[in-house]
């Protein structure tokens, strides 16, 4: 009997502690929280490279929905991996991946860090409009009041024709930056605004994005019929082999240099100087040019290595076809430059005669540039 009974007590120890295991394990099971769909993040790229700061931490009320922020906690992360290593981005985050960057998101129970839920969203960084600059815009005054009205839209086409479809853009104009950056208190006739000569500034704005770039550009009141002059400087001047326009000193804003008086072409200022040759400079001063062009006249300063070319001969100029080189010294290289600088031809000697074929140049004016003993010099041809 004691045995019997003995086996019946155990029996029934046994099914309440298995009754007890249940509830214990009913209770340390949770529900995975059920979190809200994140937004994508949009912000505006300033320079181009698809990079901009984002505020993550502003989509915590998104993904928390209805759940109580004091029981859960929002982290962000790169990726699966960092987000199960426990690797938070900080809230406010660069992105870096450029111009479109996923972000996951991890919704965590406090009580239970074991207990999360993630999702996925991302930073989309827009570009803002790049723009060309305007310096200046210029008005006359026709009553010599000092004041005169501005067109201001005459810059949009120079200022928009970075942009591939501007069409997409709205363009609007402020007395201030603080405005223009606000995008409040715009000047209402931008087509005829009364200026005695301030700065402005243009905001170009994405219709579709809402990114923007401002601007600025100065307006200048000049009397009725201003021209700009030309700049100032030696008329004769003296150079040494090699030296450029560049070299050549001259005192004004924006100075051009051409071949004469009229060209509208401007000679790149690497170009070699010849001996004897009128060079003229314009300046441009509130974007105009001058119309007067200061002219220079350069003169060559032979140094002791010029005696390598003292007996130099050459022929024919103007030039059909070969053109013929001699020397007392063997001559190193020739090469032949055209009016823009370029190099067309170039030719290893080492020889007291050279000789260059024109045939498959196109009329007009070149340099032949000639070394011999570290001595240079250049030569101005005719091709017919």
């Amino acid at each position: 009997m004691t045995i019997v009974s003995t086996f019946i007590e155990t029996s029934f120890d046994m099914k309440k502690f298995y009754a007890f295991c249940l509830l214990l394990f009913s209770i340390t099971m949770y529900a995975q929280p059920t979190i809200g769909e994140p937004t994508d993040l949009v912000a505006c790229d300033l320079n181009g490279q698809g990079f901009a700061t984002f505020d993550l931490s502003s989509n915590n009320p998104s993904v928390l929905g209805s759940l109580n922020p004091a029981d859960y906690t929002v982290s962000y992360h790169f990726d699966q991996g960092t987000l199960e290593a426990g690797l938070a981005l900080p809230n406010v985050y660069l992105n870096e991946v450029p111009f479109e960057q996923v972000i996951y998101v991890k919704v965590t129970e406090n009580m239970d860090t074991d207990n999360y839920a993630m999702a996925t969203f991302s930073l989309i960084a827009n570009p803002a409009p790049t723009l060309a600059e305007y310096e200046y815009l210029v008005a006359y005054d026709d009553n010599n009041d000092g004041i005169a009205t501005f067109d201001l839209t005459t810059i949009e086409p120079v200022v928009l024709e970075p942009l591939e479809e501007p069409l997409l853009y709205n363009i609007s104009y402020y007395t201030t930056y603080a405005d223009a950056s606000a995008g409040t208190g715009a000047i209402a006739s931008p087509q005829a605004y009364v200026s005695s000569g301030s700065t402005i500034y243009y905001r170009v704005q994405n219709d579709t994005t809402g990114c923007y770039t401002i601007g600025s550009t100065e307006l200048v009141v000049l009397p009725e019929g201003y021209e700009t002059e030309e700049p100032e400087g030696e008329t004769i001047q003296t150079f040494i082999e090699g030296q450029t326009l560049e070299d050549l000193e001259v005192e004004g804003e924006n100075v051009q240099w051409y071949e004469n008086e009229t060209e509208t072409v401007p000679l790149p200022l690497t170009t070699v100087l010849v001996n004897g040759t009128t060079y003229y400079a314009s300046q441009t001063v509130y974007n105009i040019e001058s119309t007067n062009r200061l002219a220079v006249t350069v003169n060559l300063v032979l140094s002791v290595a010029d005696n390598q070319l003292t007996s130099l001969s050459y022929y024919p100029n103007p030039v059909k076809d070969v053109f013929t080189i001699s020397n007392t010294n063997p001559i190193e290289a020739v090469s032949v430059v055209n009016t823009l600088g370029q190099q067309v031809v170039s030719k290893t000697i080492n020889n007291t005669n050279a000789t260059v074929d024109f045939s498959l140049l196109n009329s007009g004016i070149y340099f032949v540039q000639l070394s011999s003993g570290g001595s240079q010099k250049t030569i101005k041809v005719v091709k017919e």
